[in-house]
């Protein structure tokens, strides 16, 4: 992209340097000037240079940060995850479920998954109470999985199968599908086209900040009073 930004720029000014040189300046021109607090304000080529170098580098630091630490945020927002998950689920039969409960519910049902890894990320669920009575057959079991991460009727949102919870199986429940996996490529995917977005933008500024430089040099060698 830069490069074939760059040559279009390098045509223009090969068979049309003079035109873009004056059509470019006057913008410039009327851009500087303005009034503030009564006093005219003048700011110069070399002043249009800085500033847009700086956003050029301001934008490529943001692309090249995300693209060489994309991996340890990655790792970070996991483990950030799992502790949120060990001090704070309280699972859905709570009479006072918090909102991290609430959000991480919808998300396992909506995509189908069972915590950052799998279900045991839930073994260390400080707040959940495991302990449930089974009305129907008049007993106590142990939950080894949230109801969240059963296989979930979408019209109902309940579960298919009610025995998903304390005995689940690949086919009653998403007890071993990565929530976080799944995440990740969704974040990845929006973050990608920001990213993009992003570079394009640098690569079109670089380019002003090249034409801006080539007239400053231009005002230099001819020694014109600067705009």
């Amino acid at each position: 992209t830069v490069g074939i930004l760059l040559g279009i720029v390098g045509c223009l000014l090969h068979f049309g340097g003079s035109a873009i040189y004056q059509l470019f300046s006057g913008l410039l021109s009327s851009l500087a000037s303005s009034n503030v607090g009564g006093s005219n304000v003048q700011l110069s080529i070399a002043d249009y240079v800085v500033l847009v170098l700086a956003l050029t580098l301001a934008l490529l630091g943001f692309v090249i940060g995300y693209l060489l630490f994309k991996q340890d945020m990655r790792s970070i927002g996991a483990k950030e995850m799992k502790r949120l998950i060990t001090e704070q689920y309280q699972g859905s039969q709570s009479s006072s479920q918090n909102d991290f409960s609430k959000v991480l519910d919808i998300i396992q049902g909506r995509l189908e998954c069972c915590g950052i890894d799998n279900f045991t990320d839930f073994y260390s669920a400080s707040q959940w109470n495991r302990t449930y009575y089974l009305s129907s057959e008049s007993r106590y079991v142990t939950l080894v999985a949230p109801l969240s991460c059963c296989q979930l009727s979408m019209t109902t949102f309940e579960p298919v199968d009610k025995n998903c919870t304390y005995n689940p199986t690949p086919s009653n429940s998403n007890y071993m599908k990565s929530c976080y996996g799944k995440l990740w490529d969704i974040l990845t995917t929006y973050a990608n086209v920001v990213m993009t977005g992003m570079a394009i933008t640098a690569a079109i500024t670089g380019c002003i900040a090249a034409l801006a430089i080539i007239m400053l040099c231009y005002h230099i060698k001819n020694d014109v009073t600067p705009i």
